[in-house]
């Protein structure tokens, strides 16, 4: 049921007239230009590696609840991002010129345990977390890196006092670790986490540093000293054992060596002896056997072989030589020649070829002879 005094259709509400209609239309047209314009500034994005917070552009106010990571986010052309970096951070007390995006800080000075100036180069590496970004922006706003480097000149200053400056040299490590602690100590309670520290450079005063270039310089001649007396002791026994071996091998080898001289002249030995026996066996044959067939006979009746017994046939040793003589002529067909050795009687030509017939059956007579037995054997 329409309310009264409301009592309106649709109709009612459009232009009846030209000018009407127009005007109408032009509210359209630029209704949609505006939305078109505008609509880009109200989406906003939030850069790669950054962590942000939405922060009203008009009254100023800043949402603490929400961080938001890098993207395109629809929050209006009234609102921006407060940004902060996601990524590690750097802080360096140093005289060097820092890489982009680094405050350009001085060295940290100070007095190590005995009273030394000492001027340190520091880097230190810190993470924010998206869930700390909040609290930090409440505490500090965006000035927290200022309030970081004050306070961690100050703790690490401080850290200097409780060591000696030869600590950096002698335990590095543990100079380290009370250099990160106090940094835990500081960034903790800042939330954000001390992810790393570097200490990379250590300048004193110029006195000093001389009298420390000369102490390190006896002591490496010292160590230098005690690794050559090192050296000299495993050489020399070294030697000693390689003189022991030596030794043990000239032994050894003269051990060998006679070995093998006693085997070799033993092994001579039983060569001539079994030469000079197997001379005796032949010449004993050939006094046994080289006799006429009347002279031969058995020794017992075990005995196979006749042997010269007639004790007159046996041959003595001038019949010795002069047979060998003649088995020498028999089996040497090159020469012409025979001359006595040196010492015996004067050389005595002789016909070798007429000497080795006679001694083979081989005489014309002899030959003729034959031939007549046989033609008779055969007429017969």
């Amino acid at each position: 049921m329409p309310l009264k005094g409301w009592d309106t259709e649709f109709q009612d509400l459009l232009p009846n007239t030209p000018i009407g209609v127009c005007c109408s239309s032009c509210c359209c047209i630029v209704n949609f230009i505006l939305i078109i314009l505008f609509f880009p500034c109200t989406v906003t994005q939030l850069g790669q590696f950054k962590l942000g917070l939405i922060k009203n552009k008009v009254t100023g106010y800043v949402d603490l609840e929400t961080a938001y990571e890098p993207g395109r986010y629809w929050i209006g052309f009234w609102k921006e991002f407060i940004e902060f970096p996601s990524t590690l951070n750097t802080i360096e007390f140093s005289e060097e010129k820092p890489e982009e995006g680094v405050q350009d800080l001085s060295t940290l000075r100070s007095r190590d345990k005995d009273g030394k100036q000492i001027l340190l180069d520091v880097s230190i590496q810190y993470l924010l977390k998206k869930e700390n970004i909040g609290k930090i922006y409440k505490d500090m706003l965006i000035g927290y890196e200022d309030i970081y480097i004050s306070e961690l000149r100050d703790v690490l200053a401080k850290a200097a006092n409780t060591f000696p400056i030869q600590d950096v040299w002698n335990d590095y490590e543990s100079v380290v670790k009370k250099m990160v602690l106090k940094c835990e100590e500081v960034l903790s309670p800042r939330y954000a986490e001390c992810w790393s520290l570097q200490l990379w450079g250590i300048t004193l005063t110029t006195k000093y540093e001389a009298k420390l270039i000369l102490t390190q310089v006896r002591k490496q001649a010292m160590k230098t000293e005690m690794a050559k007396k090192t050296q000299a002791e495993v050489r020399a026994k070294t030697q000693v054992l390689l003189s022991e071996y030596k030794k043990n091998v000239t032994i050894m080898e003269s051990g060998g060596e006679a070995d093998r001289y006693m085997i070799v002249r033993k092994a001579w030995a039983t060569a001539q002896a079994n030469l000079v026996s197997a001379q005796a066996k032949s010449i004993q044959i050939v006094r046994d056997r080289v006799c006429p067939d009347y002279a031969r006979g058995y020794v017992d009746e075990t005995s196979s072989a006749a042997t010269c017994i007639a004790p007159g046939w046996v041959m003595d040793s001038k019949q010795l030589v002069e047979y060998q003589k003649m088995t020498l002529l028999k089996h040497h067909n090159a020469s012409h020649l025979i001359y006595n050795l040196k010492g015996g009687a004067r050389s005595q030509a002789m016909n070798v070829v007429a000497s080795r017939n006679i001694m083979n059956g081989r005489v014309r007579r002899l030959q003729l002879r034959n031939k007549r037995q046989e033609e008779k054997e055969n007429e017969l």
